[in-house]
């Protein structure tokens, strides 16, 4: 049995939310949102997703604090942090945090679907496809 993954994109920005949303279903996804992280929080304990795509820095609860709750729910859910601040100590901070995939913004549309397919491709669970791609 095969189903589609479900990516949770998590920014507090309504222009990206949007642009990710017409990516991802382009190619097959099914898109949650969430426009902070104490949503993001409320949505991975209701209906948890197979990937999380969260911003680092956003109002009311960071991309950090975002990670350490999924941390504590003891849920193995692949996530990628986002970040437009693309310095060393923050890509320090956020190594230490937890095992967690990052990448800089702005970035190519190409090497995030990349990184997504890797991440989901690698993940523990039930077969999964995306439509249009053949399993392996």
């Amino acid at each position: 049995m095969t189903r589609q993954h479900q990516i949770l994109v998590v920014d507090d920005d309504p222009h990206l939310r949007k642009l990710l949303t017409l990516q991802l279903t382009q190619v097959g996804y099914r898109v949650l949102l969430a426009s902070n992280g104490l949503e993001a929080i409320a949505l991975i304990r209701s209906a948890p997703p197979d990937l999380v795509l969260v911003d680092m820095l956003m109002p009311y609860s960071s991309g950090l604090d975002v990670l350490n709750k999924l941390a504590e729910t003891g849920q193995p859910i692949p996530t990628i942090l986002m970040s437009a601040a693309d310095l060393p100590l923050t890509q320090q901070v956020v190594l230490m945090a937890s095992p967690v995939n990052f990448i800089a913004k702005p970035f190519l549309i190409e090497t995030l679907l990349a990184q997504i397919d890797r991440l989901l491709n690698e993940a523990p669970g039930p077969e999964t496809e995306r439509p249009g791609l053949a399993n392996s």
